[in-house]
Order: structure tokens, then sequence, then C-alpha cells
């Protein structure tokens, strides 16, 4: 995912590089703005906690570095892998309810690729 924010144009850190974790978590600047990308896969359903994840993320982020803020987040799921990328459900949360109250972007691994 690093490669694909890079070729849009992004800054992007590899936060395990920074901090010696194994997440697969970008930190990606862009036209002024800084926002975390959560990158995690899911098999089938994508659990309702799933972007719990990235939320908690984005709030202990400014106890752990002195750097600029975040201005927020992103979540990048990778999604029935097994599939072509063209046959992969667009909608990653089929309860329209609970995809509407989102706080946070949730979007496949696929989409990237179209910027």
């Amino acid at each position: 995912m690093h490669d694909v924010f890079v070729v849009a144009g992004a800054a992007v850190t590899r936060l395990d590089d920074v901090y010696g974790t194994e997440s697969a978590d970008l930190l990606a600047e862009y036209g002024g703005r800084r926002v975390l990308v959560g990158v995690k896969s899911a098999n089938n359903r994508l659990p309702h906690s799933l972007p719990d994840k990235l939320l908690k993320q984005l709030n202990t982020w400014p106890h752990l570095t002195d750097t600029e803020p975040v201005d927020g987040g992103i979540l990048v799921v990778n999604r029935q892998s097994k599939l072509p990328a063209a046959r992969r459900d667009a909608e990653l949360y089929t309860d329209r309810v609970f995809a509407e109250a989102l706080t946070v972007p949730v979007i496949g691994s696929t989409c990237p690729f179209g910027w």
C-alpha cells in the first residue's frame, strides 16, 4: 500500500520502521494534510470493531510523538484477496446504518489504485 500512496503523490512514512511494530500502518502527507492510514485484512465479513482500531490509534497519536498532529485517518481493508480485484465487492459493510455512522473512511484495498 505504501507504494500506491507514493505513486498517488503522497509523502509516506512506514510506521513500522519508526516504532518497530508489525502493523503495515502508514502516515501519509498530501496537500498539506497528514493522515494515519490503517491497513488491515479480513477474510469474509468485516467485524464492526475494525474501525475502532484506527480510532484508538488516532487517539493515541498525540502521545506517541512530538511531531505535528494528524488530520484524521483512513482505514484500508484488504478483503476477498483470493478474487481478482475487478470481482471484489465495492461495499465493505453491507449494514448501511453502520456504514453511514462511521466517523473514519473505510475503503477496500483496490480503491487507492484508481487514485
